[in-house]
């Protein structure tokens, strides 16, 4: 029997902005990523903007001065996306050139041997022209999709996270995934996995699979080259990796997960047990339209617009509007009851998510700014989505 799913008790649908900001830079963002303890987000002028943490440079403005208010990189007007990771971040130009900017010990910026340094500026990833898309992880190792549909990663391979079964020798520029598939469709990186689907419907992942966030069905073994992810399914639509657990969409609609479930990100509200091949979601619903997974906690987007999430709870990052710090093992809707969710990321620990309008707005832990709405420091948690400023 399909078991109903949790609805948090309903808050105001549209929080207000911070005072100051101007209503015209609020309803233009066009895409968000969220890192480990900041944010970055593109607007629909080309414009990055990012804000949070900035130890290493992750904010790309030059410097190492964090921002708890969106911070402009650079005068550039032609960003076509961006994707945040745990220390760095790295966009796409709609020229197709590919830029990352951060901490870089482990070569996760992909410029070159020997350029370890951080760059708290963007620096340009080779020369080609063909970038597509690019997912920097909640490790230190980013992966790209290029025109040709093949992949590439670079950075940590501590665990075969950069998938080129090259022996765990970390690498500084990109490698292409073994295989030399030319019909990847995405790529998501995690924490030390990454996972991707091709034409097939099939979803592969690579890493390490000591929780089962590579999915394959095999009992904790690190997999340096892609493997295909168990259950034999050839309909997968999408799949995001988190820091220890994946998630996947399939054509029916439906939603299934595994790994690491150490606080309910799974969502199949088994209580904390790592899985190694994909689980479904509580509920066993077939309206699911996207679903995107974070550090341990998960949210999923259904057909109607509307906005759930599950797992760690600590600081408020599932949305329910409640200070009760109470993980949750299976999808409860964001309060607020918006039907208009357009699209969501997560980062270590807060939550993301831009709507129909062009708007922003994030929720969970703020300590250094990182939900963008002016707030940050020991007192900064919020459990309900408030505006990007």
């Amino acid at each position: 029997m399909a078991l109903a799913l949790v609805t948090a008790a309903l808050a105001t649908d549209a929080p207000g902005t911070a005072a100051g900001a101007p209503a015209e830079s609020t309803n233009d963002w066009a895409q968000i990523s969220s890192g480990y303890y900041h944010t970055c987000a593109v607007k629909a002028t080309g414009q990055l903007w990012c804000w949070g943490q900035n130890t290493h440079g992750q904010l790309g403005t030059g410097g190492t001065t964090p921002s708890s208010v969106p911070a402009q990189v650079g005068v550039a007007t032609d960003w076509k996306s961006v994707s945040a990771g745990s220390a760095w971040t790295c966009a796409v130009k709609t020229a197709g050139t590919l830029w990352c900017f951060g901490r870089d010990d482990y070569g996760q910026l992909g410029n070159g041997p020997g350029t370890t340094a951080d760059q708290p500026s963007p620096v340009q990833v080779g020369t080609a022209t063909d970038w597509a898309s690019v997912s920097s992880g909640l490790g230190e190792t980013t992966c790209g999709r290029r025109a040709s549909k093949r992949i590439y990663c670079w950075g940590r391979d501590n665990n075969g996270q950069v998938g080129n079964g090259g022996g765990n020798v970390d690498v500084s520029s990109p490698v292409q995934v073994a295989g030399n598939h030319p019909d990847w469709s995405s790529v998501s990186t995690g924490g030390y996995h990454a996972c991707g689907r091709r034409s097939n419907g099939r979803v592969y992942c690579w890493g390490d699979d000591l929780d089962g966030a590579v999915g394959d069905g095999g009992a904790g073994v690190d997999r340096a080259n892609p493997v295909v992810v168990a259950r034999g399914f050839t309909n997968w639509t999408s799949v995001s990796s988190g820091l220890t657990h994946t998630c996947g969409r399939r054509a029916t609609g439906r939603l299934y997960c595994w790994g690491s479930d150490i606080n309910g990100g799974l969502g199949n509200g088994a209580g904390n047990t790592s899985k190694y091949a994909p689980v479904e979601v509580r509920g066993a619903t077939t309206d699911w339209a996207a679903v995107f997974a974070g550090g341990y906690t998960t949210c999923a987007r259904k057909v109607t617009g509307r906005l759930f999430c599950w797992g760690h709870d600590a600081y408020g990052q599932v949305g329910t509007g409640l200070n009760d710090a109470v993980d949750n093992a299976a999808p409860t809707q964001v309060t607020g009851g918006s039907t208009d969710w357009a699209t969501a990321t997560i980062g270590n620990l807060h939550v993301c998510a831009r709507r129909n309008t062009s708007r922003l707005y994030c929720w969970g832990y703020g300590f250094f700014g990182q939900r963008g709405d002016g707030q940050s420091g020991s007192n900064a948690n919020q459990p309900t989505p408030t505006e990007v400023s």
